[in-house]
């Protein structure tokens, strides 16, 4: 992964982080839907998902997405 992927990947991450936190919780596929619409394929997606899971900021339960509070 070169330098431009890696800031594109922490910047989808992120968004991916906020949506969740700004809404309580969201479901994986009408989020995946939109990124979808971009091109981005489920195992895009999901390590996505798995890398903003790793950051701490949301949980994922089954296929919903929910912000963890402090």
């Amino acid at each position: 992964m070169n330098a431009k992927q890696a800031i594109l990947q922490a910047m989808l991450v992120d968004a991916i982080c906020q949506t969740v936190i700004e809404t309580g919780e969201a479901p994986e596929g009408p989020m995946y839907a939109a990124f979808m619409s971009k091109g981005c394929t489920l195992e895009q997606f999901n390590s996505l998902v798995a890398a903003a899971v790793a950051t701490g900021k949301i949980a994922k339960h089954g296929n919903i997405l929910s912000a963890v509070r402090p």
